[in-house]
């Protein structure tokens, strides 16, 4: 074997392997999309991002950095959580990790509504940290709750 295909095939063999990419299997329907998120998660609510704070990455296999952000709870479809909360997520939204990093940051930075669907928490934390992915938050609409009719 030549020295420089030699090279070649020992610098794929050793290079940092890459993970596969990020497949959401999802109901393309909004409805059933909305609907299976919601059954297969604690708590799902709408928030609004009040800060994001970009972190190192958790690992060298996910070279992205973790992102936490802190919430404000606006809404409550599924589960009680308290009007202030955390949550994690690894730095991008597509790729191989899955990440919802980038639509934290945009709706922090649009000063808009974003959709939660958690179940992990960390343990003894205060507020409640959750950790998040782009395969639930951020699918799904939950529409404002409808104004109340004023009293006469």
């Amino acid at each position: 074997m030549r020295p420089a295909t030699a090279a070649a095939i020992a610098g794929l063999l050793l290079a940092p392997s890459v993970a596969t990419a990020c497949q959401c299997i999802l109901p393309k329907d909004a409805d059933a999309r909305r609907d299976l998120i919601i059954a297969r998660n604690t708590y799902v609510f709408s928030g609004r991002v009040l800060s994001v704070r970009k972190l190192p990455p958790v690992s060298p296999d996910l070279p992205e950095p973790t992102i936490e952000a802190r919430l404000e709870v606006l809404r409550q479809l599924k589960g009680t959580l308290p009007a202030e909360v955390v949550v994690m997520s690894y730095g991008g939204e597509n790729g191989e990790n899955c990440g919802a990093g980038v639509g934290l940051a945009a709706a922090w930075a649009n000063e808009r509504p974003y959709s939660f669907a958690v179940s992990r928490s960390l343990p003894s934390s205060d507020p409640p940290t959750f950790w998040t992915d782009g395969c639930n938050s951020g699918r799904f609409a939950i529409p404002p709750e409808p104004e109340q009719p004023a009293v006469e």
